[in-house]
């Protein structure tokens, strides 16, 4: 029997596919804002309206001025994401995200994010649609810039450190809408400064009204000085160190005789037969920390006076005041006492006795 035995081969075709995933260019880097966020602002206590803007940093351009971004799939997805607690939950409302402090909340835009994102746009923690298959055409993000505003939230803002993660937010490009996923981070927002000390200035009062109880003068007094009475009474404030504190006296002029430069109450009534005629009512203020003191000189009557004042530097195009020396300020402290003094003056060379009562309000104005 004879063998025959059968030499040969078999080829086997091996075929191997390639997955595309978004990329950056091997050249670039991500595209890095770094915005330089104050070290203190000063905002008033009392409430703004939801939306006014505290602080707004402007445009800051990236580290990379072209970054481009290639071989995505068609399907691809682009993230504008916050990247840490709370800013990962829930917006406040106009893609305004919590901050930690309340009634201040942050909001973010970026720019020029290649595409159809170059114009401006909030991160919102969304997944955005691609526009087209990257596969044979990139996408570059030219001038990457982010754009950081504080924002009321409406009611009131207390004192306290309003700290911000950093990395504060970023732009994906991905497959799939995870940023696990594959892909790539095209553009990233950093601050170099991760705390801001909040002062919201204000001041609360222990007493809602003044009485002087003046009692009867005898009418010789005024012959040795045209200051009689002496009636002293206290305010005590708590404020916010650094409050500027103003004070208006509202209350009528006297128009005939001497008013002593708009510092002399009239007295109520006046021009009755029962009243009495050529005094008028003066109040004097003094700090007990001796930061301001009015003398003998009268509070101007419907004037605004600062009394407690601090030093301050405004940026107008960042939108936010802040203290010049922070642990320094100036302005109230914790704690003042004010002490008024209430006297008659005469204004007119006769005094005719009668009644001598007299009224006004007194206004203070903290910011």
């Amino acid at each position: 029997m004879r063998l025959v035995y059968l030499l040969g081969s078999i080829l086997f075709l091996l075929s191997f596919s390639s997955f595309a995933s978004c990329k950056r260019d091997s050249n670039d880097s991500i595209s890095v804002s770094t915005i330089a966020l104050p070290d203190n602002i000063v905002i008033n206590s009392s409430g703004y309206a939801a939306g006014t803007i505290l602080y707004d940093s402007g445009y800051v351009g990236g580290s990379d001025s072209k970054v481009t971004i290639s071989d995505c799939l068609y399907s691809y997805y682009v993230g504008f994401l916050y990247l840490s607690s709370p800013q990962t939950g829930v917006s406040l409302g106009d893609r305004v995200y919590p901050t930690g402090l309340d009634g201040i909340g942050v909001r973010v835009y970026t720019l020029n994010q290649a595409g159809p994102y170059d114009d401006e746009r909030a991160i919102d923690n969304t997944w955005q649609n691609g526009d087209a298959n990257l596969l044979t055409s990139g996408h570059t993000l030219n001038n990457s810039s982010y754009r950081l505003q504080l924002v009321a939230t409406g009611g009131k803002i207390s004192s306290g450190t309003l700290a911000l993660p950093s990395p504060l937010a970023r732009v994906d490009f991905r497959e799939s809408k995870s940023t696990s996923g594959d892909g790539d981070i095209a553009s990233r927002l950093t601050v170099s400064s991760s705390q801001i000390n909040v002062k919201a200035t204000g001041c609360t009062s222990d007493v809602a009204a003044l009485n002087f109880a003046m009692s009867d003068i005898n009418m010789t007094r005024f012959d040795a000085s045209p200051r009689v009475g002496g009636v002293t009474r206290q305010v005590n404030l708590t404020c916010e160190p650094g409050t500027n504190v103003s004070l208006t006296l509202q209350a009528p002029a006297v128009t005939d005789g001497d008013n002593q430069n708009n510092t002399l109450i009239a007295l109520s009534q006046d021009g009755e037969s029962t009243v009495a005629d050529g005094v008028g009512v003066q109040l004097n203020l003094r700090l007990a920390s001796g930061e301001y003191d009015s003398g003998q000189s009268g509070l101007p009557l419907n004037t605004p006076i600062a009394i407690l004042s601090s030093q301050r530097v405004s940026n107008s195009s960042r939108g936010y005041t802040a203290f010049s020396e922070p642990s320094n300020p100036g302005g109230a402290a914790a704690g003042e006492t004010l002490i008024f003094t209430a006297d008659y003056y005469k204004n007119k060379s006769t005094i005719t006795p009668g009644k001598a009562n007299a009224a006004g309000t007194m206004t203070f104005t903290y910011n």
